[in-house]
């Protein structure tokens, strides 16, 4: 999925909101040991917050369900654990 897609299923998930409210900063894969096929991790920004987090903004984290998704998204605030942000060529991977 890139990012205009993912766009489009979170407005029509959250149902209050388009996707030009929503602007991707990072997609990246998410090379989890659990994860397969790999998931993507994406860190967004609202223009507009969907009323479903706006009315619970203190839960910190949403399982997104709806059109257009093979699952359940994630969102949530606390960015525990390792977050990609891009994606590197394999040969290209490091860590210090």
């Amino acid at each position: 999925m890139d990012e205009a897609a993912l766009c489009d299923v979170l407005g029509r998930a959250f149902g209050d909101v388009s996707s030009d409210d929503i602007h991707i900063r990072t997609l990246a894969t998410d090379f989890g040991p659990r994860e397969t096929p790999p998931t993507k991790t994406a860190t967004l920004i609202f223009a507009k917050l969907p009323s479903a987090i706006e009315a619970q903004i203190e839960q910190g984290q949403w399982e997104i369900k709806g059109p257009g998704l093979n699952g359940t998204l994630i969102l949530d605030t606390h960015f525990i654990g390792l977050t990609p942000l891009n994606d590197v060529k394999a040969q290209k991977h490091e860590y210090k």
